[in-house]
């Protein structure tokens, strides 16, 4: 990840080549009020990495598209026979890789209770709990985690950013706030929290 206000990115090696070389994925933020044509334009695309990255040669690039983030969760991830999970039942910014993480989470809430249905072991009803757990998960702790990283990374105040390092810092300090701090961030905290949910 690179973060700054004007100028972020998350950066992914993508399996493949692309002209012989390792293909990249660079999910970087635009203006969302300028038109897409523009933000991806050959010009604006080789701007911006030459910006994160400088070399003497242009980029390649294999492919383009712009996404408009946004967030939001369904109103439910049952109705009747039809299941949501992943993306399709919550969706978020992407600072954070917390929506592919919560999603693996869903599909692995969802397939032990799917087993136990289809196995005879419990009721159909049991899927409601997965709606119930995980629906809870999306709202109480991936939206707001999502937020507060999008929000640190947009940060422009340089008091406000300074006193985020600091508080960075108190935590890696304190030996138990840090140990709790990595169980929200690597979200062992919200599979346990679901696991309360009846």
């Amino acid at each position: 990840y690179i973060a700054a206000p004007d100028l972020w990115c998350a950066v992914f090696k993508m399996p493949g080549f692309h002209r012989d070389k390792p293909l990249w994925r660079f999910a970087y933020g635009a203006d969302p009020g300028r038109p897409d044509e523009e933000v991806l334009s050959p010009a604006e695309s080789e701007r911006v990495m030459q910006a994160f990255l400088p070399k003497p040669e242009p980029y390649a690039f294999a492919y383009k598209s712009t996404y408009r983030v946004h967030q939001r969760v369904v109103d439910t991830f049952r109705k009747g026979r039809v299941l949501l999970a992943g993306d399709a039942a919550h969706i978020n910014n992407p600072i954070g890789a917390l929506g592919m993480n919560s999603g693996l989470q869903d599909a692995a809430n969802l397939a032990e209770k799917l087993a136990k249905v289809w196995h005879g072991e419990a009721a159909p009803d049991l899927l409601d709990r997965y709606d119930r757990q995980r629906r809870t998960i999306a709202n109480e702790i991936v939206q707001a985690m999502s937020t507060a990283n999008l929000n640190r990374l947009k940060e422009r105040d340089p008091k406000v950013r300074k006193a985020a390092r600091e508080e960075m810092r108190r935590i890696c300090d304190d030996p138990q706030r840090h140990y709790q701090y990595l169980l929200q961030t690597s979200m062992i905290a919200s599979v346990r929290r679901a696991a309360t949910i009846q």
